[in-house]
């Protein structure tokens, strides 16, 4: 529920040309204008980005004591935008126009950068129908472009750098060198440490962690400074994991632990496992993913593509029909590869009798 009697308004970006809605484009890399076609360079939002810089150095305002807001004006038509409390950009349902809702990349919520989206929306179809093509046995339901709900969201992630470190204490016990029926038993120590740069970890509840992780890498070096220029024209939410104490954190404890037994010999027992993280550096960054989802016999399919590079992953479906059908192919010729040549030999030998 909500009380129609709250409302804050949603941000629209304008064409400093003419004044219509402007979305960016992955292919130029720039702002497109769909009224009068006008082109736009970040440069040329430099006093919005000022504007950006000034409501950061207000106090901030955190969700605890900021009072719940779900519905939104839409600047170009006036609609009401009713959204979820991690929602920052949308779109209006009414006029279409890209709606940003700043208030919530606000304070701490605000990202340190940006990962602009290189793939456009019919790259990441294409790259959905490679992704299709390379299973077996898939439903054509996948292949028809119709059925695929797509859209580009910026995925709230935190980059971690820091330094893990672990040990090893344990026995391990092998049949003496020198004496067959001795058993020699070790004791050992095994210390190490890893550091670490930028490990990527979405901090939304609303993505699966590991189709998230599936799409990695991203390429940090074309990470921008964060501007609302950039949500225009794609969905965008805010964090609602605790950053400090994400999950995936667990992935660089086990990565140190796998290292420390890495030459270990197989019959070891570990006794004792010390494994301590530490990440001074955390970053927050909106990162560019296509999400797309196909129903298919009352099931809903998701698809995650890497906005920047275009890799695609999600599970696919087998069709039974279509796995009988190659069944029946391949059990008839095998069946013609091994019953022609034994006919014509037995022909043979009933003429040669």
């Amino acid at each position: 529920m909500y009380s129609k009697s709250k409302y804050s308004d949603a941000e629209v970006l304008r064409c400093p040309a003419c004044g219509a809605n402007i979305v960016y484009s992955p292919v130029t890399g720039r702002w497109t204008c769909s009224s009068c076609g006008g082109t736009f360079t970040e440069d040329d939002f430099k006093n919005a980005a000022n504007e950006n810089v000034a409501a950061e150095a207000e106090p901030s305002v955190t969700e605890s004591s900021q009072p719940e807001l779900d519905v939104f004006r839409c600047q170009s038509c006036g609609a009401e935008l009713v959204t979820d409390s991690n929602t920052a950009a949308t779109f209006c349902a009414y006029c279409g126009s890209a709606d940003i809702i700043k208030e919530r990349l606000e304070g701490e919520y605000r990202p340190d950068y940006v990962l602009p989206f290189t793939i456009s929306k019919n790259e990441a179809l294409d790259c959905y129908t490679e992704h299709c093509k390379k299973a077996s046995f898939v439903p054509g339901v996948f292949f028809d472009q119709r059925n695929v709900k797509i859209q580009g969201i910026y995925v709230p992630f935190c980059l971690y750098s820091g330094r893990s470190e672990g040990s090893l204490t344990g026995t391990y016990e092998t049949i003496s060198s020198t004496n067959s029926s001795l058993l020699d038993i070790y004791s050992y120590v095994r210390s190490g440490k890893i550091d670490f740069s930028r490990i990527p970890a979405d901090v939304s509840k609303k993505m699966d962690d590991a189709l998230m992780d599936s799409i990695e890498p991203f390429d940090f070096n074309q990470l921008k400074e964060f501007n609302y220029a950039y949500l225009s024209g794609f969905l965008a939410e805010k964090y609602d994991v605790e950053r400090e104490g994400s999950e995936q954190l667990q992935r660089v404890a086990s990565r140190m632990e796998s290292s420390l037994k890495s030459k270990l010999k197989k019959s070891s027992d570990f006794k004792t496992t010390e494994m301590k993280s530490e990440f001074p550096t955390i970053e927050y960054v909106l990162m560019p993913v296509w999400m797309l989802s196909v129903e298919y016999k009352g099931a809903e399919y998701h698809f995650a593509i890497n906005g920047q590079s275009g890799t695609t992953e999600g599970f696919l479906p087998c069709e039974p029909s279509k796995k009988w059908l190659w069944f029946l192919i391949l059990t008839i010729s095998i069946s013609a590869v091994i019953i022609v040549p034994l006919y014509f030999f037995i022909v043979w030998l009933f003429n040669n009798a």
